[in-house]
């Protein structure tokens, strides 16, 4: 999964993925209590492992994250590729009022944990 925060990642997975394991580093950042503008290397070090357990059982999983810039991406792609995965990806980019919208709700939230 591939999109801005706030982008409905979550909601589209649920929506047309429902019962899908998934790697996401937003829910890696809350549990581990770490923000988004903080240092990000331990959380892609967990999703990484977590990502390996999956491809290692040969069990279908989505992957989660931002993931907006090409680089990045082909890094996780190629993590994937390297396991002989077949890989989906999905990019969505609702308009840009519907992501300041809910990014608003989602800051309060941060504050408040």
């Amino acid at each position: 999964m591939s999109g801005l925060p706030g982008a409905g990642k979550d909601r589209w997975l649920a929506q047309h993925r429902p019962g899908l394991p998934v790697v996401s580093l937003d829910d890696l950042r809350a549990t581990h209590d770490v923000e988004p503008t903080d240092d990000q290397g331990a959380i892609v070090q967990l999703a990484r492992e977590g990502c390996r357990e999956y491809l290692r059982a040969g069990r279908d999983f989505a992957f989660n994250a931002t993931n907006t810039v090409r680089q990045t991406r082909k890094r996780w792609t190629d993590l994937f590729a390297d396991y002989g995965a077949r890989v989906e990806s999905v990019y969505l980019e609702p308009p840009l009022p519907v992501i300041l919208r809910r990014n608003a709700g989602r800051l309060g939230r941060s504050r408040n944990r």
